[in-house]
């Protein structure tokens, strides 16, 4: 009989002994343990500028533009004491329009990082952690986001951290065989102090069957939700970015992150 998690705040390790543990022998999960995690971003990658250029690029993994108002520059990226500031300023002018679909006016810069490696649940590596402290803007128009998205096709994506104007997270599992045929899970959570308080944001991925992914979305080691999409074999990039909706949002914004730490883990 396959373990539930119940929808309390539980510890993170223990919820994690859950997910890897479920149907393996003691034996099994003693060796478990003792196998030690493959480290794709180290909690260190937002020490110093140094740390961050060995684990992030700049921009999107396709370039400066995305869906929104805010064209991603390298510039509105800073690393401070251990942390990545990422700042949206509105324009003065438009700076055109963005080369990516709905092509909306672009009025702010702002910024993206992503991870130099990608991620896969396989037969290898069944068992991912995706997580970071934040502190995400909630003024009207502002867009950040901690995800990953499909390196080869979209679908895939899994949304971590998404706040879409207000102090609303969404976490967000997208599936299907196309753009056209998308297949949406969301659970939604307010934070009335996102944008000030340190929250930590987590996912963890876990393989069921050669096809299917269950994915557990935490805030602050709380289960929040658990989904299920068919991700096995699927690579996806690690994304932080601020993005803008329209032109009504402040005339300055700032999207926060520490500790962003992604680890895999074997059989």
């Amino acid at each position: 009989m396959r373990i539930q998690l119940e929808k309390k705040k539980i510890s993170f390790a223990f919820a994690l002994t859950v997910l890897i543990c479920q149907g393996l022998s003691l034996q099994a999960q003693e060796q478990l343990y003792t196998t030690k995690p493959k480290t794709v971003i180290p909690v260190s990658s937002l020490n110093d500028q140094s740390a961050f250029s060995q684990h992030w690029n700049y921009l999107y993994p396709w370039g400066e533009d995305h869906n929104g108002t805010a064209r991603m520059k390298q510039e509105q990226v800073k690393i401070e004491n251990g942390e990545l500031h990422i700042t949206a300023d509105r324009l003065t002018m438009p700076d055109g329009k963005s080369t990516k679909d709905p092509h909306l006016p672009i009025v702010y810069h702002s910024g993206a990082i992503h991870a130099k490696t990608a991620i896969e649940v396989n037969d290898n590596y069944p068992v991912w952690e995706l997580t970071g402290y934040f502190k995400a803007p909630t003024q009207k128009g502002t867009w950040p986001a901690f995800w990953i998205t499909g390196s080869e096709t979209w679908p895939p994506e899994s949304d971590i951290l998404e706040f879409k104007g207000d102090n609303i997270n969404w976490q967000n599992t997208v599936k299907g065989k196309d753009w056209l045929n998308t297949d949406w899970q969301t659970e939604k959570t307010t934070l009335a102090t996102a944008d000030n308080t340190w929250h930590r944001y987590t996912l963890i991925m876990r393989k069921i069957d050669d096809k299917n992914v269950e994915l557990q979305y935490y805030i602050d080691d709380e289960l929040k939700a658990s989904h299920t999409a068919d991700f096995v074999g699927k690579p996806f990039h690690v994304i932080v970015n601020l993005q803008m909706e329209g032109a009504s949002g402040p005339a300055k914004a700032v999207f926060k992150a520490k500790d962003i730490e992604v680890k895999a883990y074997k059989k």
